[in-house]
């Protein structure tokens, strides 16, 4: 029997609009873009109006007298007949030698001069906040559309887009670094690097920097629980124990440096601490004063925002206990209209419940 010659015909790779090298940039600069288009509105009109946003303008003209005598802000003597600036977290300085966080805060203002708007600012942050989701999710299974719905799902959950609309403007700069954490001691897991647990200390130290105490708390609260779960893992499935125990090893020492680096913030707050509200018993106790009476909060203040167990189940349903503040036109206020407290839950009143979206959800439950 004679060979039959089989012919071959060469495959010409897939063309894509975008060249594939450039489809990450696509997809990140997509999420800024549509994060600028959600926010437009407040960007380019007069901002949000909460009470936490026009509180913080108060401070504009005593940081801008300071900025222009050249003085380092350590006391303000608007407040309670004055009080400790820097040490109580109200004004952070001009921190010019650390010029890390001087460069990447930078940018961020930055982009807000660009579009003459601090909403902006915040904008950047959570397109950061993105960014690192992205490349965190690419990092596991390496697939980039399925990427940006991880990423885009995680910037537009309500809970999280609503901190710019409330003033939590702190709040999003601490976030916008744990994809980034995460995803540095993932590659620790791996192997040793100089330079990935450099930008691990970068990366804590600018969420110090952030000065947000209650979220930087929960996020390494979070990633602890994270080391502690895998570590059990490992120890059970003896499967490369020695790298998460490298990772947890390295994120300690760099919580260490990345503190020392924002001590003298921190340490200031330590000393001022047993004389602010938070730390001292009042003078005279009054009836809804929450203080104890050997200094610092009762038990009820301190948990009044905690969210409670039967709260989780907003996550489904979320207007179960009523939805935060809402615009109601009724016929007592004829045309005008009224903003009314719906909610109803343990806490004193709530935005908005933290609500990621129930096809997230179903996402969720469908991977386990």
């Amino acid at each position: 029997m004679s060979k039959q010659k089989i012919s071959s015909k060469t495959v010409s790779p897939q063309k894509h609009i975008i060249p594939e090298k450039y489809l990450d940039l696509f997809y990140i600069l997509s999420l800024f873009l549509l994060i600028i288009i959600f926010l437009s509105s407040a960007i380019f009109g007069n901002g949000f109006d909460s009470s936490d946003t026009l509180s913080s303008l108060a401070f504009k003209t005593y940081l801008e007298d300071a900025k222009a005598s050249g003085n380092f802000p350590l006391w303000i003597p608007y407040i309670f007949s004055g009080m400790p600036s820097y040490a109580s977290l109200l004004t952070t300085g001009a921190r010019i030698w650390d010029v890390v966080a001087q460069v990447v805060f930078g940018i961020a203002s930055f982009f807000g001069a660009l579009f003459g708007s601090d909403v902006a600012r915040l904008a950047f942050w959570y397109g950061f906040y993105g960014m690192g989701m992205y490349l965190l999710t690419k990092s596991k299974i390496n697939d980039r559309f399925i990427s940006f719905l991880v990423s885009f799902a995680a910037v537009f959950s309500t809970w999280i887009i609503l901190w710019v609309m409330i003033g939590h403007n702190t709040k999003p700069v601490v976030l916008a670094f744990v994809p980034f954490l995460f995803l540095f001691l993932e590659e620790l897991q791996e192997k040793f690097s100089l330079l990935v647990s450099a930008l691990l200390i970068i990366a804590i130290h600018l969420m110090f920097e952030a000065g947000h105490l209650q979220l930087i708390f929960y996020s390494l609260l979070a990633i602890g629980i994270y080391l502690i779960v895998e570590i059990i893992n490992r120890v059970i499935t003896k499967n490369n124990l020695a790298g998460i125990l490298r990772a947890t090893g390295v994120l300690v020492l760099a919580i260490g440096i990345a503190f020392l680096m924002s001590s003298d913030r921190y340490f200031s707050t330590l000393e001022y601490t047993p004389y602010s509200t938070r730390g001292s018993a009042p003078i005279i106790k009054s009836e809804n004063q929450h203080q104890t009476e050997t200094g610092g909060h009762d038990y009820e203040y301190a948990t009044m925002w905690s969210f409670s167990p039967q709260e989780l189940i907003t996550f489904v349903v979320p207007n179960y206990f009523g939805f935060g503040k809402l615009e109601y036109k009724g016929q007592l206020t004829g045309n005008s209209s009224v903003r009314m407290h719906t909610y109803w839950g343990q806490k004193p009143f709530e935005d908005a419940a933290p609500y990621a979206g129930i096809l997230v959800l179903l996402l969720a439950f469908f991977e386990l």
